[in-house]
């Protein structure tokens, strides 16, 4: 009796392949990468094609089939296009109906025989089934969400000028270019046409910068760096998608074209506004609605970390089928909205957990569609004709390097007089770091999967593409550590250099303490106790050392060492809102006016300007109530609703005066630390606290004034701000007695699901200023 290899399923596949990777991919992490510069996606890619060609290997002796080698022209079969996503293992063309019909096997095929089999099944399937619609609607959402996430709104506002020019009209330029080489190089003999060059144009302008934004945070570059090059990367994507659909109707002849081609191309444009315009919209409300809901939920973590997942999932598949726009922008935006806004509906503790999850789920995302991109190159290529297009191939990657080099080097010293001017050393890692990667490899696997486009016109976009995605990871991301380091930008700034002494002096003083302990307890030798303290005292010398030195860097520029001061005060107090934000004693509304506050501030403070004496805050919400109140008072009818928001108006400027007073009195704390360890000279602390003190004082005379004038109105705000602040320490002390196990899991749910209740009237009293 005869036993054929028994294909895997593609439920099966699938989760072998993950495990597979994932496992692979925590071992490259892992290994000493640095060493040879190699970015991590890029390890994982490489690794991807080593089994690729591993696979290819076998098939060619017979594995995956049985134990006789297997025809030519069968192992090669695969190879000739991408399956279709209604392809599974029961379809009579497809890979596994081969397999097992197969008649080359042995009667008892040895473990090992089995084994080799199912590694090849599994890693052709998983090639066969990394479709276009995977890619887009599984891999892209988590990677764009998460980028966008973890980038500053403020920060991509006030860069989204450089951005935009680099996703718009910089990807026409690369699209226009590159089509025009590809035909001047020889495309026409390959049967291309202009539309095809132009399809293919903006299949290789949507940059990937996943292997340099991780490098970026590894040397620690410039932040506005990674704003500019990762910014540029989530708008480009979005632009580059639909461009690619538009110029597709041309390719397939659904398009006008002759006569009507110039209409058709007005169209697309205002086609164009329309999808990136509507995915904005859908992704901005999708998030505002989502965060509401999720900032209604008290402590439940995994409920709010699935609702962001489905904010990132339903904000592509929202755009892209229901209203049949930009998925990729809605998600963008969705990103950015949770990211600033949605901060702050999370606990301190929440906020960091949310982030490392969703760096998490990015880090699984990538290794998976690396290693998949990796696993494609290798077994979808035709190897044999790859030599074909070898000279048109090196044609396409000049006149993307000159198209690049055009947008970024051209238009950016144009921004000068309207946008904070890009330095040169930026442009040139921007010009460099233009990685091209996931979205690309899945824009030329439609082309490969539409019908109506001849099969070697495919098979001719595929190769390019993947030649193009080869050159930029495995010569730009390899060069781009060296260039940094060339450049200068992977040298921390002067206000990272001073925190970092600063908080090695903070530890070398908790250690100090900690020593003097050891030393009353007399439980450790003296000798080893005095050997530690000697190692410490060296490094808090190395340490005021090296801020002597900063000091001195400093006062080299007039004015810096103040705008240091200030920088590194603003940044703490920053950290104090968020943190008393998060133990009940700012509200919300309160805390987002002092955070926009204190980034209004840092502009002021980078661009050598002293900190203001009047407080700037946002005072277009409250001009427009007082608008609005003046015109609901004339209409009598309107007398409820006007005393309700003149009740919520008087709150909200208690809360903010009380959350000012407690961020600066939390300032002035840290900058007396400052000033015990000596890290900016006294004179320059003295001013930046004078500063801080006056709002401090301000704020408090303030809050004293409106007592006066609505005593009772005060009071209730205050009481309300008090019992918020009591009921957090009350939660925090009982999950402190649930987790150290002396209070009971009946005790802990029932004492919860009481604190859940209270804190559900208190938020309602703090947004309708009851």
């Amino acid at each position: 009796m005869q036993e054929a290899a028994v294909p895997v399923g593609v439920a099966l596949a699938s989760v072998l392949v993950v495990i597979l990777v994932l496992l692979s991919a925590c071992l490259i992490a892992l290994a000493p990468l640095r060493r040879i510069r190699l970015p991590f996606t890029v390890a994982v890619m490489l690794f991807g094609s080593l089994v690729g060609i591993a696979v290819e290997t076998l098939e060619r002796h017979g594995f995956g089939f049985g134990t006789e080698p297997v025809p030519q022209e069968v192992v090669e079969a695969p190879q000739s296009g991408i399956a279709d996503d209604s392809q599974d293992e029961a379809s009579p063309g497809g890979h596994f109906a081969q397999s097992s019909t197969n008649d080359h096997t042995s009667e008892h095929p040895s473990l090992l025989r089995r084994l080799i089999d199912e590694f090849v099944s599994v890693f052709r399937a998983a090639s066969d089934g990394l479709t276009p619609t995977l890619i887009l609607f599984v891999f892209i959402p988590i990677l764009v969400f998460e980028s966008a996430y973890n980038m500053e709104a403020r920060q991509v506002i006030r860069n989204f000028l450089p951005i935009t020019i680099l996703a718009l009209p910089g990807v026409l330029l690369s699209t226009v270019m590159c089509g025009a080489v590809m035909m001047m190089a020889g495309g026409q003999g390959l049967g291309i046409t202009w539309e095809v060059a132009l399809l293919f144009g903006v299949i290789v302008s949507a940059t990937d910068p996943v292997a340099v934004v991780g490098l970026f945070k590894e040397l620690g570059a410039p932040k506005r760096l990674g704003i500019l090059v990762e910014g540029e990367s989530l708008f480009n994507d979005g632009t580059a998608i639909v461009l690619f659909n538009i110029l597709l109707a041309f390719v397939i002849g659904t398009a006008a074209t002759g006569a009507g081609a110039s209409a058709a191309f007005l169209s697309g444009g205002l086609e164009f506004l329309k999808v990136v315009g509507g995915g904005a919209v859908v992704g901005l409300l999708l998030a505002w609605a989502g965060w509401r809901v999720i900032g209604s939920i008290i402590e439940n973590l995994p409920i709010k970390i699935s609702l962001t997942i489905v904010m990132a999932y339903a904000s592509f598949v929202i755009a892209e089928h229901l209203f049949h726009v930009s998925g990729v922008i809605a998600v963008v935006l969705a990103g950015l909205v949770s990211g600033s806004y949605g901060q702050l509906k999370l606990s301190q503790s929440m906020s960091g957990f949310m982030k490392e999850f969703w760096e998490f789920l990015a880090f699984v995302m990538n290794s998976l569609i690396f290693f998949l991109v990796g696993l494609v190159i290798a077994l979808k290529l035709d190897f044999r004709s790859f030599a074909a297009v070898l000279p048109l191939l090196g044609a396409v990657i000049i006149g993307l390097i000159i198209a690049r080099a055009i947008s970024i080097f051209g238009t950016m010293p144009m921004l000068r007089r309207l946008v904070e001017v890009v330095d040169f050393r930026y442009q040139a890692v921007m010009f460099w770091g233009g990685l091209r990667g996931a979205v690309g490899l899945a824009l030329a696997l439609t082309v490969v999967a539409t019908p109506g486009i001849p099969g070697e016109i495919q098979q001719v976009v595929l190769t390019l593409t993947a030649g193009v995605v080869l050159f930029t990871l495995l010569v730009n991301a390899l060069t781009m550590e060296p260039l940094l380091v060339m450049l200068g930008l992977n040298r921390p700034s002067i206000v990272d250099r001073f925190a970092i002494q600063h908080a090695e002096l903070v530890v070398c003083d908790a250690v100090s303490e900690v020593l003097d302990r050891m030393e009353r307890e007399e439980l450790f030798a003296p000798d080893a106790i005095s050997e530690f303290r000697g190692l410490y005292r060296e490094r808090e010398q190395a340490a005021c050392d090296r801020l002597a030195d900063l000091r001195e860097e400093a006062s080299r520029t007039l004015g810096y060492k103040e705008a240091v001061a200030g920088l590194l005060a603003l940044a703490v107090e920053k950290r104090e809102v968020f943190a008393r934000h998060s133990d009940g004693s700012i509200s919300e509304d309160a805390a987002r006016t002092l955070l926009g506050s204190s980034d209004r501030l840092l502009d002021i403070v980078k661009s050598g300007e002293r900190l203001p004496e009047m407080r700037p805050l946002d005072d277009s919400a409250q001009n427009m109530r007082a608008r609005l109140l003046a015109f609901l008072e004339s209409r009598p009818i309107m007398k409820w609703l006007t005393k309700r928001l003149r009740s919520r108006q008087l709150a909200e400027q208690v809360e903010l005066e009380h959350g000012l007073y407690i961020a600066a009195l939390g300032v002035d704390r840290n900058l007396q630390g400052m000033e015990d360890a000596r890290t900016i000279d006294l004179a320059t602390l003295g001013r930046i606290q004078a500063r801080f003190f006056s709002w401090e004082l301000k704020a408090r005379q303030q809050i004293e004034r409106l007592a006066e004038a609505f005593p009772a109105a005060v009071r209730g705000v205050q009481k309300t701000l008090m019992e918020h602040e009591v009921l957090r320490a009350e939660g925090r002390a009982l999950h402190h007695l649930w987790e150290v196990g002396l209070l009971t899991e009946t005790a802990w749910t029932m004492s919860h699901e009481e604190m859940i209740r209270r804190e559900r009237i208190l938020q309602g009293k703090l947004r309708t200023g009851a």
